[in-house]
Parts: structure tokens; C-alpha cells; sequence
């Protein structure tokens, strides 16, 4: 599970630490990327929450932003979650 955190910071930009740990909303935007793309790739809620220091619950409303954002054609998120699997699928 490194992996997705290592890739989300070379998208992003931000460092590791700031996306698992900071509740600032330009990291937390970022952190539900991340985990909506972990649960792309199979995990569960609470691992993909855990993975960036995140609950189950917040991890289901980031995962419900994303998917939303992806359904109502926003291209600039669904880009930048296919360049992250990308990334991480490149790292395994």
C-alpha cells in the first residue's frame, strides 16, 4: 500500500506525510483520490481509509466525491486517477 501514497505525491506534488496526515482540504482532496483508487484496485474501505490515515466513513464520502466527480465528465480528476494506477500498477 505504499505504493498509492508514493504515486499520489508525485502526482500531486505534496509530500507523503502531509496527505496522511493533514486535514487541510487541498490534501484531502488528494488523500480521497487516493483511496478511491485503491478501492479501484481492490481494497476494502478501512484499508484504503487506513492507508491515509483516514476513518472508514471518510474514506466512503471521498470515495463518493470522486466517483461523482468522475460521473458528471469531470476529465481533470479522471485523468489524474488513471495516471496514479498507472503509476502504481508500474511500481508492483
Amino acid at each position: 500500500m505504499v505504493n498509492i501514497k508514493d504515486a499520489v505525491a508525485n502526482v500531486s506534488g505534496f509530500k507523503t506525510h502531509d496527505l496522511c496526515f493533514s486535514t487541510k482540504h487541498m490534501y484531502t482532496a488528494w488523500a480521497g483520490i487516493g483511496m478511491y483508487v485503491l478501492r479501484e484496485l481492490g481494497a476494502n474501505l478501512e484499508d484504503a481509509g487506513n492507508s491515509f490515515g483516514r476513518t472508514m466513513a471518510s474514506c466512503h464520502v471521498a470515495v463518493y466525491k470522486v466517483r461523482k466527480r468522475i460521473k458528471d465528465g469531470d476529465d481533470d480528476v479522471f485523468d489524474t486517477v488513471e495516471e496514479i494506477k498507472e503509476q502504481v500498477l508500474s511500481m508492483r
